[in-house]
C-alpha cells in the first residue's frame, strides 16, 4: 500500500491527534477509525480492527488470532503485533514486536524504532529503513464503554482534579508570587498569551519529535518534552489561582493564595474533565485556555518577571527644576 508522508503537515496533524485526545479512550473493542494517544489499546483475540490504527505515545497489542484490515502507524511507543495486518505498519520512534503468529502483508517502514521478531512471525512486504511515507486517521475512536469501565473513568478524572488542586496548594505555598505574575499576564494580554503558547507547543513539540527520532538528541528531546509539560502544569494552575480568587469574588468572601490556588485549580479540572465528555468539540475550551497559560508561562519567564515589562519613566528636565 502507498501511504503518503508530509514532514511540513506533521507537526499540525499531531497537534491536532493530541487535542482530539479527551474524545480518545482506552477499550478493547473499537469501531470507526481511531487513534490512540499516550494509552493503551488491545485487539483481542477474534476481534477484526477494519480501519487504520495509530498509536502516538501509547501501547498496543494485537493478539493471536486478531485481524487490522488497514494500516497502522506508531509513533514513540510500543506495538506487540501476534494477529494479522493487512497493510502497512510504519514507525517513528518506538519498539515493535512481532510474535510467532504475527502475519504482515504490507511492508515494515521504521524510522528510529526497533524491530523485533520472533521465530515464525511473516512479513509479505519489504523492510524500509526510510520514511517515505505515513498516515494518520483523524477521526478519533468511538468507544463502548462497559458499566465498569465508565466508573473507572470517572473515578480516575476526579482523582487527577483533586491531584492538581493539592499540587496547586503546594505550588503556591512556596511560588505564589511568581504565579501571581502568571495570571496576571493571562489577564492583560489573553491573545497574545493564547497565540505565543500555541506557537512554544507547535514548534517545540514538531522540534522535539523530530529530535527524538535520532539517537544523539533523544536525551535532548527527553528534557525538552519534560520542560514543556512542565511550562504546560504551570500555566493550569496560574488559571486555577485565577479562577480561585473568582470564586472568592463571587461569594464575597476573602482566600488565602494556596486556598484560592487548590479550590481554583479543583473546579477547573472538574469542569474541563466535563467538557471534555462532550463528543470531539469539548477539548476546545481547555485547550484555548492550556494556550493562554502556556504563553504567559513563556512571556514571564515563568512568573520570574512582570509582562509586559514596565517602562521606566524618566523625568522631564522641566520637572527637575
Amino acid at each position: 500500500m502507498n501511504i503518503k508522508f508530509r514532514w511540513i503537515g506533521f507537526a499540525v496533524v499531531v497537534v491536532f491527534l493530541f487535542a482530539l485526545s479527551g474524545c480518545v479512550s482506552t477499550t478493547s473493542v473499537f469501531s470507526g477509525n481511531g487513534a490512540v494517544i499516550g494509552q493503551s489499546f488491545i485487539l483481542r483475540e477474534g476481534e477484526t480492527w477494519d480501519q487504520d490504527l495509530s498509536i502516538i505515545g501509547g501501547s498496543a497489542v494485537l493478539e493471536k488470532g486478531s485481524v487490522v484490515n488497514g494500516d497502522v502507524a506508531l509513533i514513540g511507543g510500543t506495538l506487540l503485533v501476534d494477529g494479522t495486518v493487512t497493510g502497512d505498519i510504519s514507525a517513528m520512534g518506538g519498539v515493535i514486536s512481532l510474535g510467532s503468529h504475527a502475519v504482515v502483508e504490507g511492508d515494515i517502514v521504521t524510522l528510529g524504532a526497533n524491530l523485533n521478531r520472533d521465530t515464525g512471525s511473516v512479513v509479505k512486504g519489504q523492510f524500509q529503513n526510510d520514511f517515505p511515507s505515513f498516515s494518520f486517521p483523524v477521526q478519533p475512536v468511538t468507544p463502548r464503554f462497559g458499566i465498569f469501565d465508565t466508573l473507572m473513568n470517572i473515578f480516575w478524572r476526579v482523582f487527577q482534579a483533586f491531584a492538581l488542586g493539592a499540587l496547586a496548594v503546594l505550588v503556591a505555598l512556596f511560588m505564589l508570587q511568581p504565579l501571581e505574575r502568571v495570571g496576571t499576564t493571562m489577564q492583560s494580554t489573553p491573545v497574545q498569551s493564547g497565540v505565543v503558547g500555541f506557537l512554544t507547543f507547535l514548534v517545540g513539540l514538531g522540534v522535539l519529535l523530530v529530535m527524538a527520532i535520532t539517537i544523539i538528541f533523544l536525551p535532548l528531546s527527553l528534557l525538552g518534552i519534560l520542560a514543556l509539560g512542565l511550562a504546560w502544569i504551570y500555566g493550569w494552575l496560574a488559571t486555577g489561582l485565577l479562577t480561585g480568587e473568582k470564586i472568592a469574588e463571587l461569594f464575597h468572601t476573602s482566600w488565602s493564595g494556596p486556598v484560592s490556588a487548590g479550590v481554583g485549580t479543583l473546579v477547573l479540572s472538574l469542569m474541563a474533565n466535563l467538557l471534555g465528555a462532550i463528543p470531539c468539540v469539548g477539548w476546545m475550551i481547555p485547550f484555548v485556555v492550556t494556550m493562554i497559560g502556556l504563553g504567559a508561562v513563556i512571556l514571564s519567564r515563568f512568573g520570574t518577571q512582570k509582562y509586559p515589562v514596565p517602562v521606566p519613566v524618566v523625568p522631564s528636565s522641566s520637572a527637575m527644576e
